[in-house]
């Protein structure tokens, strides 16, 4: 009955989630805003382009882009918008992007897996895993002990049998026992609490991150990229959900009636740290490399979404040489109704294009649109355009007055403006 209702409440907590991804979604292409985190905590004013091209922060291209419920997924994207990468990893990330937007429904139940839990737990996960436990459990190193515990659920029946068959010096032998395991439980509990307390009641939570991996282990890849995140044919979900179990069984001691039974006979919390010891020397670093999976898997699906949210917007191509050209090219930020699109092209190396017009005429603007889309080129994403081709360049920005796009205002007119881009 337990089992069954801890299922309909995973189960309802999924649909929920759910329904929440697919509201958000209708929000973003709404432009009314997203529910995930909008990156302000990567502003940084002396970034050569950041804050001026308005990458990170409310409104801005992070916000618009993230997908992300880790913070490993969040600072891989972070990363992606924050310098450019090379020719040969862009098109590697084009590649895996075009593959999961094609399945973006099936994306959804990735993220409504995920959905709700702290954006920190992975990374603790990982800490508790990697730092502590193995120092924690040294105190099962111990051969004679392990061997015992694992001959305990055959000693214990025997004794029973033994005492009602036989009775008078076999009970006393059997209540022996017992003391002996409930001092050697007492003894070791300060121990034992060090690692229950830094893995109990997450058994639910490591459930999720088992059927999150679980999801990219379901489905044969074509794309470099991700086929790359799969060191090897272990299924990492089973192993995290053997760890969920361990955990699950753990909390038995929750229970004080059901914990003192089970470690006055089987010295149960010993057994459970034993177990735990062992899945650690087996599984762990599996187990680190499909934790990370989940933050890859969401950097690349963000800006999947994004694609199929857009589908007016293209790849651009990646030129080995001196190369500059957009015809379309419009702002990813400013709503369509409003948006003005502009052909632009660099035919020369070396040179300098300025920009001209009167004031208030959107000169800054144009120069953001074309440092957000070599942004958005260079993270492997698709540029507001109907075609782009464009080199590796340095970005650096130059505007000393933040506007908002949002509200549609501009540079004042009094300072200058710039925006270059070194070729690399």
């Amino acid at each position: 009955m337990v089992k069954k209702q801890n299922r309909l409440a995973k189960e309802e907590t999924y649909f929920k989630n759910l329904l929440w991804i697919f509201e958000n979604e209708v929000k973003v292409i709404d432009q009314k805003g997203n529910g995930y985190n909008n990156g302000a905590g990567f502003e940084d004013e002396n970034h050569p382009y950041l804050s001026d091209l308005d990458i990170f922060g409310k409104s801005s291209l992070f916000e618009l882009i993230n997908r992300c419920s880790t913070q490993n997924g969040i600072n891989l994207l972070a990363d992606k918008l924050a310098a450019p990468i090379t020719k040969d990893a862009i098109n590697l990330r084009q590649e895996a992007v075009k593959e999961l937007a094609a399945i973006i429904d099936d994306t959804f139940k990735f993220r409504a897996i995920l959905r709700g839990n702290d954006i920190n737990n992975i990374e603790q996960l990982k800490a508790k895993l990697k730092h502590k436990l193995a120092k924690q459990l040294k105190f099962t190193h111990q051969p004679i002990l392990k061997f015992y515990i694992k001959l305990l659920p055959f000693i214990m029946p025997l004794l029973i049998i033994a005492g009602v068959i036989i009775g008078g010096k076999m009970w006393s032998v059997l209540t022996l026992v017992i003391l002996v395991h409930a001092g050697l439980t007492f003894f070791l509990t300060k121990k034992i609490n060090e690692v229950y307390y830094g893995f109990g009641g997450t058994s639910a939570l490591l459930a999720d991150y088992a059927d999150a991996i679980k999801w990219t282990e379901e489905r044969e890849w074509k794309s470099a990229i991700i086929k790359s995140l799969f060191s090897s044919n272990d299924k990492v979900s089973r192993q995290i959900e053997k760890l969920a179990k361990i955990i699950q069984a753990f909390d038995a001691r929750l229970n004080l009636l059901v914990g003192g039974i089970l470690n006055f006979t089987l010295l149960w919390d010993l057994k459970c740290c034993i177990r735990l010891d062992e899945w650690h020397q087996s599984s762990i670093s599996n187990v680190e490399n499909g934790l990370d999976r989940i933050g890859y898997f969401e950097d690349l699906i963000s800006v999947a979404t994004l694609t199929y949210n857009q589908p007016n917007w293209s790849f651009p191509t990646i030129e080995d040489e001196f190369s500059f050209s957009a015809v379309e090219l419009g702002h990813p930020l400013i709503p369509v109704k409003k948006n003005v699109h502009n052909n632009f092209n660099v035919d020369t190396k070396p040179t300098v294009d300025i920009i001209t017009g009167s004031n208030m005429a959107g000169k800054s603007t144009f120069l953001r649109t074309v440092g957000i889309n070599m942004v958005l080129a260079y993270a492997g994403a698709p540029v507001c355009a109907q075609k782009m081709k464009l080199s590796i360049y340095k970005i650096l920005t130059y505007m000393r007055i933040k506007d908002s796009l949002n509200e549609l205002t501009y540079t004042h007119p009094n300072k200058n403006s710039s925006v270059s881009y070194h070729h690399q």
